[in-house]
């Protein structure tokens, strides 16, 4: 039914209830939708649509509605369906199975997050140790792995282990394996067929208990028919537990999910149009660009209902193509894209931003806080901005 309160001097507030029926009627749930492009508050969350719940209050206005009437209302509030592997049985197994995993998927999509995951519900005694092999050195990243001894080169005064070691009796989760030369890809395969080491510069082999999670932005088959990855080692790693974590543009019921998830965490309401406006962007960052966009967007909005503005162009691509739509795209509007674009790809790091432009920080907060549509800038500005 429809539902209509005043409002001083305003047209009134519109709403519509519809009672729901599931499981051949025996369950019900209601639903409210707003019908007048204004928000309500349930239990003090902006929201334009909501399931309602025993003991929910809603607030439209100076009105205030308490929904008594018991019954069945699907999932607890505040629990998440959103999750990075989607069946929690196959989870469970392959967290409690002693074989090694390998875990494929897109920058974004929660490789760091299911690794730990697996290593919680192992209940495996040791530390949980992640090593990026992309991010050190080349001739650092020997030593990270198997340790080495006092001495072993220029600069090692002290034994270091190494993170076989550090991960004894528990799990070491290599990520970005595919970015490992072909020395150590022979060394580690060694080691996954022996469970033994030897660190740089030591005498006797080591032996530790340590289950290795390895994880990969690229498909590794590809990789090894480029000849860039050993066919044995590929074996070896997809021998266990094999997971691909698909991308957001392949699941846009996922991105609904974590909309329903962040109005309720934060407070704040997404309308109708800019939502289906996120579920249709292509997110190549993953969960990692969606999550430092809607942070981004809370924090440059003026109130708690969105509204679509600048903040929001550009998600699919660097430049979209209905940016171009008047012709010519000021300069100035320009870079503001394309800080936006970068600070979303690197979770939401000014300092990692402003690194990859060759900008100061500065330069990037105010990059990403002006604009005639948008709250007033996160930080503030020192100087004349620099273009990336």
């Amino acid at each position: 039914g429809r539902l209509e309160l005043p409002r001083v001097g305003a047209p009134p507030f519109r709403h519509l209830l519809h009672l729901l029926r599931e499981g051949g009627g025996e369950r019900e749930r209601c639903r409210m939708t707003s019908l007048c492009g204004r928000p309500f508050r349930i239990n003090g969350v902006h929201a334009f649509d909501s399931l309602l719940s025993d003991g929910d209050t809603v607030h439209l206005g100076l009105n205030k509605l308490v929904f008594l009437k018991r019954r069945p209302c699907g999932r607890p509030r505040g629990r998440r369906t959103e999750r990075p592997f989607e069946e929690a049985a196959a989870l469970d197994a392959v967290a409690a199975s002693p074989l090694g995993v390998l875990v494929e998927g897109e920058t974004g999509t929660g490789k760091s997050r299911l690794a730990r995951r697996i290593h919680e519900l192992s209940g495996r005694p040791g530390a949980f140790v992640h090593l990026n092999l992309s991010s050190f050195a080349r001739g650092l990243i020997e030593s990270e792995l198997f340790g080495h001894r006092r001495g072993a080169f220029t600069g090692a005064c002290s034994d270091k282990e190494g993170g076989l070691a550090q991960a004894h009796r528990g799990t070491l989760f290599l990520d970005e394996v595919d970015s490992l030369e072909g020395d150590l890809q022979t060394k580690l395969l060694l080691f996954l067929d022996t469970h033994s080491f030897r660190p740089v510069g030591g005498t006797r082999e080591r032996r530790v208990e340590t289950r290795v999670v390895a994880a990969s932005g690229r498909r590794l088959l590809g990789l090894v028919g480029e000849g860039a990855f050993r066919r044995d080692l590929y074996y070896r790693l997809a021998a266990g537990h094999r997971i691909r974590l698909r991308p957001l543009r392949e699941e846009p019921g996922r991105v609904a999910r974590i909309l329903d998830g962040y109005q309720e965490d934060h407070g704040v309401a997404i309308p109708p149009p800019l939502r289906r406006y996120y579920l249709k962007c292509a997110w190549p960052g993953n969960l990692r660009q969606i999550h430092a966009h809607l942070d981004l967007k809370r924090q440059l909005s003026r109130g708690r209902a969105w509204a679509m503005d600048d903040c929001d162009l550009d998600l699919e691509d660097d430049v979209r193509a209905d940016a171009w739509a008047e012709g010519i795209v000021s300069l100035d509007r320009l870079k503001r894209g394309y800080a936006r674009s970068v600070f979303q790809r690197t979770g939401g790091s000014y300092e990692q931003t402003a690194g990859l432009l060759r900008v100061a920080t500065s330069t990037v907060r105010s990059l990403l806080g002006r604009g005639p549509s948008r709250g007033p800038s996160r930080g503030p500005s020192r100087g004349p901005s620099r273009g990336p």
